[in-house]
């Protein structure tokens, strides 16, 4: 009976390491189970890894060994990222088109490991030890970044073995991903938007790599910042992500604003630094009719008369759909609402460089 348990468990770490593909179009770690078909991740060091299917964008924080029978294909249009070495003893390699692979550290070979690149990317930026023969389809590339790899059988294509300075003419954000240039969060957005009472902070990534969560800091004077809030991050992605945090209680007098990220290593990086001006004594503005069709009475309190303000009016789906220009001599101005064909609730903007209001107002056509 105790040798049949432990065959039994033999089978099943057998099952854990052979057949498993990363869930389709997915991004994440490979440590992650959820990354995987069926919730598992495939062990990283094993006698046999075979028949392992990279489907969408999995990153291995680590080695990659095997001491027989390895097997591992980046399907087309998806990406392996290893942070470590890759150390394989009899086993092959393959990317197909449009595949991208990256082996940071270093890449052993032992026996017979072989290499078909159709028609994707390979990158082995650290030194490389016994493979045996590579194969290049269609327009595939075998990047090299040691200047004496041993390899002892043939590099067969068109583009054959290319080095370092070839990745970064071919494929600049390829050779910025090898080369660490990346920051783990792309950051496209990050404003802030005073209202009545509170300021609303907005911001959007469009990659993540490894982030933990987001420290939102505050300061008075642009140097001196404190945290405020947390907003967790979302691991590793490569897609758009928005993010909101509402400050309920800002400062009077201008805010700066910053966000701290963290990665589940603990490293960490600043964003650009924000600001926005909020007064806690300041009257705001007046919007009548509400509802509204045909035009609008607005009362402006003292910091917009005689100034040059512009004035947006938003739909529901964030989108600019009317703005004016003028310069209000008096408290009272009207703006016409005839080119508004669409009814709903419409948030109504008004700026002139150094104030900022907002009002919803809902409009019937």
């Amino acid at each position: 009976m105790k040798y049949l348990s432990i065959h039994l468990v033999l089978m099943l770490f057998e099952a854990a390491v052979y057949g498993q593909s990363s869930v389709n179009e997915a991004s994440g770690l490979w440590i992650d189970g959820s990354s995987w078909v069926g919730g598992a991740a495939p062990v990283t060091s094993a006698a046999n890894l075979q028949n392992i299917t990279i489907d969408g964008f999995i990153r291995r924080e680590g080695d990659i060994t095997s001491t027989s029978n390895f097997g591992l294909t980046v399907q087309s249009g998806d990406t392996l990222i290893i942070t470590g070495g890759l150390n394989i003893q009899n086993g092959n390699l393959s990317i197909e088109s449009g595949g991208v692979a990256v082996v940071g550290g270093d890449t052993n070979g032992f026996g017979n490991f072989n290499i078909n690149i159709n028609g994707g990317d390979l990158v082995l930026a650290g030194a490389v030890t016994n493979i045996n023969f590579v194969t290049t389809n269609g327009n595939g590339h075998f990047y090299v970044f040691d200047p004496t790899p041993n390899i002892s059988g043939n590099v067969n294509g068109s583009n054959g073995q290319e080095t370092e300075n070839d990745l970064l003419n071919n494929n600049p954000d390829l050779f910025s991903l090898v080369t660490g240039q990346v920051l783990p969060v792309e950051l496209t957005l990050f404003t802030a938007t005073g209202e009545a009472r509170e300021i609303i902070l907005n911001w959007r990534t469009a990659s993540e790599w490894n982030n933990d969560y987001f420290e939102v800091q505050r300061s008075d004077n642009g140097l001196d910042f404190s945290e405020i809030g947390l907003v967790g991050g979302s691991g590793t992605v490569q897609e758009t992500i928005s993010y909101q945090f509402i400050d309920t209680s800002p400062l009077n007098g201008i805010n700066y604003y910053r966000l701290k990220q963290y990665d589940f290593d603990g490293a960490f990086e600043y964003s650009p630094v924000i600001r926005s001006f909020f007064d806690t004594n300041r009257t705001g503005i007046h919007v009548f009719p509400n509802p509204a069709a045909e035009q609008l009475q607005i009362t402006l309190d003292d910091r917009f008369i005689n100034t040059n303000v512009r004035l947006e009016l938003y739909d529901s789906k964030g989108m600019v759909i009317m703005w004016d220009d003028f310069l209000p001599t008096t408290p009272l101005s009207t703006i016409g609402l005839e080119s508004i064909v669409v009814s709903g609730l419409h948030l109504l903007r008004l700026t002139n460089g150094s104030f900022e209001e907002f009002d919803r107002v809902l409009i019937s056509k």
